[in-house]
């Protein structure tokens, strides 16, 4: 652990001395000590933690179980968090978009907000209190400027540290689009989601439709063309986008992530299920988590 912690601290000296354009994290220094500790405690704690006896086994079975079952500390992840600070719009060529809350909702400010000419959000405020409700709908309009390689912002909400809020971008012949979620705070990645079907001809018109509704977000695309729309649902299976160390936006392919995922949690429990003995009752208890874990993965439609 001291070698790691070392190690650490020289490699963010060096980016804070030596390198121009690399920034030196406390943070870094923390989670790379912590990393060197866990590592050498599974070198010490692997014996008794896969080879352990049966009524152990049963324990450390129920326990991974119980942590898959529980759905608060992903749903606070997901959830958008948006600083009380400034908020800055920025729209590309003829972009404009208006955001307004869900029937429902019953809002005390007003339920129709516009996000557009780029610059200071005069009604940042109502901006902010419609998109942490997690119930509105998000229409854009623009004219396509032609093809991208990378991501490009049609409109985005920075607040004045910079900080992303919302980005509905083009990449591509596809629209990616997500929120600031809790994710963020604590250095992961706020689920983006994407759909095909944006025009590349410079000069076509196309309005963009974001329906978040809670867990379920709605994306379509309207231009000569016809008309694209996906839904997808957010669930505890969708963990694993929050972790990926590279930029992506999840579409129809997410099911099996969400597939995988689930796997990959429930891998400790079925282990120390096995082992807890034929004649024991821990199987059952298994097959009752795999079964709820299946009724939380994402579900889509075209």
């Amino acid at each position: 652990m001291a070698i790691g912690f070392l190690c650490s601290v020289a490699i963010e000296l060096t980016q804070l001395l030596l390198i121009a354009g690399r920034d030196a994290s406390l943070r870094d220094v923390i989670t790379n000590t912590l990393g060197s500790g866990l590592g050498a405690s599974l070198v010490t704690l692997w014996r008794p933690i896969l080879l352990c006896q049966a009524h152990t086994a049963s324990r450390l079975a129920t326990i991974a179980g119980h942590r898959l079952a529980s759905r608060s500390r992903w749903n606070q992840l997901r959830r958008s968090t948006i600083p009380p600070s400034v908020h800055l719009v920025r729209t590309v060529g003829t972009a404009a978009g208006t955001i307004r809350h869900l029937p429902g909702n019953r809002p005390r400010r007003p339920s129709r907000q516009d996000l557009s000419p780029s610059g200071i959000l005069a009604n940042g405020s109502e901006v902010r209190d419609t998109l942490l409700t997690q119930r509105y709908r998000l229409q854009a309009s623009a004219v396509a400027e032609g093809s991208t390689e990378h991501e490009a912002p049609i409109f985005s909400i920075f607040d004045d540290q910079q900080q992303e809020i919302l980005v509905l971008a083009q990449a591509g012949h596809t629209i990616h689009f997500r929120t600031r979620t809790r994710a963020a705070d604590l250095e992961l990645r706020s689920p983006s989601v994407r759909l095909e079907g944006f025009p590349t001809e410079p000069g076509t018109p196309v309005e963009i439709t974001i329906l978040r509704d809670g867990p379920r977000l709605s994306l379509s695309i309207d231009n000569s063309q016809g008309q694209r729309r996906w839904t997808s649902r957010t669930t505890v299976g969708s963990g694993w986008a929050m972790l990926l160390p590279w930029e992506y936006a999840s579409g129809p392919e997410a099911s099996l992530g969400s597939l995988l995922w689930l796997g990959g949690l429930l891998i400790p429990a079925g282990y120390w299920s096995g082992r807890c003995g034929a004649g024991r009752a821990m199987p059952l208890v298994l097959l009752a988590v795999i079964a709820a874990g299946l009724m939380l993965v994402p579900g889509c439609s075209e």
